[in-house]
This record gives C-alpha cells, structure tokens and sequence, in this order.
C-alpha cells in the first residue's frame, strides 16, 4: 500500500509517511493480535473534512493484516452506494482484487488483479478474502451468511439492523466460533478489527442511559444500531474498535462507564483518541473561511453569498411542498460549473472527474423535482443556446470570466500562492472553445443521489475518460459520500449541510 500510494501522482512522500507514521501510533495503541488472550481498545481517529481519512484507515487495515489480525469489519455509512463505493476502494487498496457477487459464486474464476495486486512485488503470503462485494447489493445477504470462511477475511457492510443480524449469525453459526463463558463467540486466536466510518452517525446511542441519581437506568435499552455493533464487538474475545469522524463531539460524550450484560460497554473512545494528519496542501475551513478577525490568516476570495434563494424552501418546509422556479444564484451557479470545468481541463486535466453540488431540499422527491428542473435548465437554456450559436451565452459566460474569474485567480497567487501549482492563465479564446467542446460531446451530466435513486457516484467505473456530474442531493451527500473534484457547490441555509460547511470548510 505505501508503495501504491507513491506511485500516485497526487500523493506525496512527506503525505505518504504521514499516514505511515500516523497509524504506527495507533497501531501501538490497539489490542497486540499477536498474544492470542481476550482483550478490547476503544478508540478514535478524527480528521478534517476530505482530508483522507478513508487512505487513513486503508493503512490501517493494510498494517491490521499484517500484524496479525485476521478479521476486519467495516461500518460504512447506512447506504447501499456508499458502502459500493467503499468496497470498491478497498478492493484496489487492501484485497489487490475486484469482488463482485459473479465470481464469489464462481470459485473457480481467474480473480481480475487490481490496484496493490498489480506487479511482481505485490504478492501477499496469505490472500485476504472478502465476504462481502462491489456490487450495489454487495452486501452480507441470506445467501452471504451461510458461507463458511476461514480467516484472514473482511467484510464492508452498512449500519442496517437487518444485515448486522446477519452479520451477528454468520459469526456465532462459524466454524471459528467456540461456547466461551457461556456463549458463542470467535475466540482470541482469530483476532478483530472493526472499523466505524461516520462513527457519529447512526452509532451513537441516542435514549437515556443514566436516571436522575446517574445510576444506569433499570430497563436500558440502546438504539439498534449502537446495540447492534456493541453485540457484534462482543463477539470476539480478542477485538480493537476505531470510530472515524471529522465530527467527534457526539462521541465524546458518549457514557464511559456504561457496561451492560447484553451490549457490553458503550462505543466511547476510552484507550485513545487520534487526529489524522493534516496534508500540507489541504484547503479547510481555516483557509477557506479564515478564522474570525484574525488578519493574519485571510478568508479565500472563493465564497459568494447566497442573497435570493437563501430562504429557498427553508426549515419547516414539508415533503409535499412544490419546489418552485430555480434561484437565480443556482442557475449562475451551474454556469459557473461549466467554466470551472472548461478551465481544469484546459490545464490538463479533462480525464479527471468534476463535480458540482447542489443541496438545498431534504426530501427524495422533491431532489428529483430539482433535479428535473436543473436538468431542463440546463439542456434548454445553456446547452441549447451554446449549440446554436447564440450570442447572448457567450456574453453572459465572458462576463462571468472577465470580471469574477480573472481577478480571483489573482489575488489566489497573490495570497495564497503555494495551492495555485499548474494553475496556469487560460485565455477566453480557448476557455469558450473548451465550453463548446463540453456541450458539443456531452460531456456534463445532472445526478440525483439518494437512497431511492438509482445514479451512484462511482468515480472508478469512468477512470480514464471525462465524469462531470451535477449532483442533487441531501444528508446522503453531506455524510461520508466522496466528491471528486469538487469544483462548485450551492447550498442553502435551509439545508442540513449548510452548518457542516460553514463550521468545517467542506
């Protein structure tokens, strides 16, 4: 994995020994796998908003195998795309092979080499298994639990009540899995990682635990999921738990002293807590927004306030609400999408994804309405008048350029010089003609995502060739969901994601 990352071009060395260093730490402060006697750590990694925290845990798994871990879990978010999309990064970056449910029902079909198992020096002395697949329905099923694997293997599944009672079943119906005190359990020779992406979601406990004395209440009962996980962690005699966020105020106040005879402790990070490094190019809420009246750290000159459409079916609003005309802010918005676009490619970068978020309803169907309405918009009034000559557009988009992108970049090299790398000028000449280009192969696409759509952000299936993608969107999008290449995104303060972007810089 070390060596696969330098050979990416957008990885460092210093990036590289960063996260090698970073979970040698951890690594130190988890269960010794190695010992085969019971044992448990609590722990988390927090770390900013895209800032790498899934390459992070990657190198943590990657070291968990080689240390003697024979088990790996990991919770991935509550959606089927998500946990598609999580699957398929670990298949590159830990398993060194593609999963998908054709050939773990064909065993005797040649595995497709990908990523760390590319190349004469990639060989692993024992391949790592997995349970679970790429595929959209990947994940542990009816069919799944009754397999019986010896470990090393893993398993990537999403926080479901449903499929974590299978997971629970699969384990305890194991071949592995020995009555210790009393109850099936996988003993300490097969050792357990369980990864919690998103620990703040979903995993919290969120009913009362303690009465008004601060004595545990007598009929306590977590939530599902909380109860769920800690009954998977019991599980295993020998077992080490790291949640990941970028949010860790919920974790931290989950209850320390909560032991029940059911669920076992609670998920409070009690052995550790770690902050992830913080990558020398990385653009947060410290340079994105500035910090306060500090004069010393500028805001980005990157941020245009929403004026009209910040009440755009504000908090209250119901599902059944019709959605209206678009704001004008986000058809501006849209077009400035496709300069954006224009203009990474015209410094070299066409085959790399682009994508635009847009995130101002909650509610699934009134994402689609906007998404048909985004949609309209743009085949009507900017991809039509483009294709048709129409002057007025270009007039519209050289303005746009003149007097917007053209004076930022400026002051970008002048304050912030060290992120303007290959940032090279772009005359409109070529800007309009790469716009052109853009329409003319349509090469932009309008995505709904959300748990009822069938779009998926899976940015490896378009490796090597142009994904420009408008996206509409809600909690999906703001919790844990990968955008590549973001280069414009329009939210509201209506919308749940709006907090989150103001307070960490996403």
């Amino acid at each position: 994995y070390y060596d696969y990352l330098l050979r990416k071009p957008s990885w460092s060395i210093t990036a590289v020994e960063d996260i090698n260093s970073s979970t040698d730490e951890i690594m130190n402060a988890l269960t010794n796998p190695r010992k085969g006697v019971a044992g448990e750590r609590m722990g988390m990694v927090f770390g900013y908003v895209q800032s790498g925290k899934t390459a992070h845990y990657i190198g943590m798994i990657n070291k968990a195998y080689d240390a003697g871990y024979r088990i790996v879990i990991v919770l991935s978010g509550i959606h089927n795309s998500l946990r598609s999309q999580t699957q398929s990064r670990i298949d590159e970056e830990v398993l060194g092979y593609e999963t998908s449910l054709e050939s773990i029902g064909d065993m005797t079909r040649e595995r497709n080499v990908i990523g760390v198992g590319v190349g004469p020096h990639n060989q692993v002395e024992t391949i790592v298994q997995s349970i679970t697949t790429r595929d959209e329905k990947g994940d542990v099923n009816k069919k799944t639990e009754g397999v019986s694997m010896m470990p090393p293997f893993m398993i990537v599944t999403k926080k479901n009540a449903s499929v974590l009672r299978k997971i629970l079943r699969f384990f305890r119906k194991n071949h592995c899995a020995e009555i210790i005190g009393g109850k099936k359990k996988i003993p300490a020779k097969y050792p357990a990682l369980i990864i919690d992406d998103e620990a703040d979601q979903a995993s919290i406990n969120t009913k009362e635990s303690y009465d008004d004395q601060g004595n545990v209440l007598d009929d306590y009962n977590p939530t599902t999921i909380n109860g769920l996980i800690r009954e998977l962690l019991g599980v295993f005699e020998c077992r080490s738990y790291i949640g990941y966020t970028a949010t860790p105020f919920a974790n931290i106040f989950i209850p320390p002293h909560i032991d029940d005879e059911k669920y076992g402790t609670d998920l409070f990070p009690r052995d550790f807590i770690y902050r992830s490094p913080r990558a020398d190019q990385y653009i947060g809420a410290r340079e994105f927004f500035g910090l306060g009246s500090n004069e010393d750290i500028p805001a980005m000159p990157l941020y245009r306030k929403i004026v009209d459409g910040a009440t755009y079916l504000g908090r209250g609003t119901k599902s059944t609400d019709p959605v209206g005309e678009l704001p004008k802010e986000l058809k501006l918005a849209v077009k400035y999408f496709l300069l954006s676009t224009a203009l990474r490619n015209c410094r070299g970068k066409r085959n790399k994804p682009n994508t635009m978020l847009i995130h101002i309803v909650r509610f699934v169907g009134q994402q689609n309405k906007v998404k048909q309405k985004v949609l309209k918009y743009f085949q009507e009034e900017i991809e039509n008048h483009i294709r048709y000559g129409d002057p007025s557009i270009e007039s519209e988009l050289k303005s746009i350029w003149e007097e917007d992108y053209v004076p930022t970049t400026s002051k970008m090299r002048a304050q912030f010089s060290k992120y303007m790398s290959g940032c090279d000028d772009v005359g409109w000449d070529r800007i309009w003609s790469e716009a052109k280009r853009l329409i003319d192969d349509r090469e932009i696409s309008v995505y709904s995502v959300n748990g009822k759509s069938d779009d998926v952000l899976l940015y490896k299936n378009h490796e090597g060739k142009p994904f420009n993608v408008i996206v509409i969107g809600g909690d999906k999008l703001s919790r844990g969901l990968t955008l590549e290449g973001l280069t414009v995104s329009y939210f509201t303060r209506s919308s749940n994601t709006y907090d989150t972007l103001m307070q960490m810089g996403r």
